[in-house]
């Protein structure tokens, strides 16, 4: 990592595409064709799509993908509209007017979106027609439905989303900018999750409480999201 990426990632996190991938779960291939756009063949010969994550906090001249806090969100919430049926250049729309909207880069991560959001795709029905996005107009459910599985392990500030506790709050593994550069980080010692997980594989649970002044609980719980985000 670069010097000038240190300094600019200080408070906003920095990941790789593979980083995004094995966090979220999300296809590797898939992320990267979010945040980079693609090439496709048509009739009228090659065709690039846009990427939908477009407000990249990191812009490299070297064409490597860097990525902030705020970007992974961003990329959360597109999987979850795709996942549930809102066809690509729809969600763009959205995206692009939700951006305009709440006058932000990242609309998703944005307490704004949460409760602006559903409005925002009701304004982008009457353009763009798509069924499903008729259904979250009429239906505020169907919104709520798909954003509050995301909503239930994430921390708001200032109207921002501020952390994200990828095993759930009741967990003791966070991922927030403000620590290690956004890596997976042990809650209460402040420890990455993969020194923790790798001392007590070298070892036990126990030593590695003992060595980092830890809680066993929350060595568990680094062991467990490294063994997910590996496998």
């Amino acid at each position: 990592m670069s010097q000038s990426l240190v300094d600019a990632g200080l408070g906003r996190g920095v990941y790789g595409i593979a980083d995004v991938a094995a966090l979220t779960g999300i296809p590797r291939r898939r992320v990267r064709r979010w945040v980079r756009g693609y090439n496709f063949d048509s009739l009228e010969g090659k065709r690039h799509s846009a990427p939908i994550v477009v407000g990249l906090d990191y812009r490299r001249d070297d064409g490597v993908v860097q990525l902030s806090f705020r970007d992974v969100i961003e990329v959360r919430f597109v999987d979850a509209f795709l996942r549930h049926g809102v066809a690509w250049p729809e969600l763009r729309r959205a995206a692009q007017r939700a951006s305009q909207s709440l006058a932000v880069s990242h609309p998703f991560s944005t307490m704004g979106f949460r409760t602006d959001g559903h409005h925002i795709f009701a304004q982008s029905v009457d353009q763009d027609g798509d069924r499903l996005l008729w259904r979250i107009r009429d239906n505020q459910f169907v919104f709520e439905r798909i954003i509050q599985p995301l909503l239930r392990d994430i921390e708001i500030r200032d109207s921002e989303i501020a952390r994200w506790w990828p095993l759930g709050n009741r967990r003791r593994i966070v991922i927030d900018p403000q620590r290690n550069f956004g890596r997976p980080t042990a809650a209460v010692s402040g420890i990455p999750t993969f020194v923790l997980a790798a001392f007590a594989k070298r070892t036990s649970i126990r030593e590695a409480a003992a060595w980092f002044e830890a809680d066993a609980r929350e060595v568990r719980d680094c062991l467990r999201f490294e063994n997910r985000i590996a496998a």
